[in-house]
């Protein structure tokens, strides 16, 4: 799941917000959200796909890869 997927759906209509409502829908900071890199963690990625019902997906084949190796 790519990072800015999962702050567009957050986001109002006009791309503002989704960090924060992103966040908030985990129980994390903001600055934590902005820290993914490309790709949402893969823990974080498997609850937005059940927050969302399936809208979201965990499956994504770039999560079989190294999570945003620093």
């Amino acid at each position: 799941m790519k990072t800015q997927d999962a702050i567009d759906y957050f986001s109002d209509g006009k791309r503002r917000g989704g960090r924060k409502k992103l966040a908030q829908r985990l129980q994390v900071s903001p600055a934590w959200v902005s820290q993914w890199g490309e790709n949402v963690p893969r823990l974080q990625a498997l609850l937005l796909e059940r927050i969302t019902k399936g809208e979201l997906k965990a499956d994504d084949p770039l999560l079989m890869q190294l999570d945003n190796a620093a």
